[in-house]
């Protein structure tokens, strides 16, 4: 099963988080601590949720990546 993990960065380091495990976060100072402490957050998440009889949540979140052009701020910005 794929989950998104969504990882952003902050003036201290970084955080993680999924959108379909509510309350299964990580945070860390370097991007590599913040992967694998999500990965064993939600390993944990999950065998939690079993073992409590909860049925496990699979992937809603859908994926989409927005890239800025290079001079965006020089761009037409016009709305027809």
């Amino acid at each position: 099963m794929e989950y998104l993990v969504v990882l952003e960065k902050s003036d201290s380091g970084f955080g993680a988080y999924l959108p379909d495990l509510p309350g299964c976060i990580a945070v860390a100072e370097t991007l590599e601590e913040t992967k694998e402490l999500i990965t064993e957050a939600v390993n944990l998440h999950i065998d939690r949720m079993r073992e409590m009889g909860l049925p496990v949540a699979s992937c809603s979140s859908l994926r989409f990546v927005f890239e800025m052009e290079p001079n965006m701020d020089e761009v037409d910005t016009q709305v027809i």
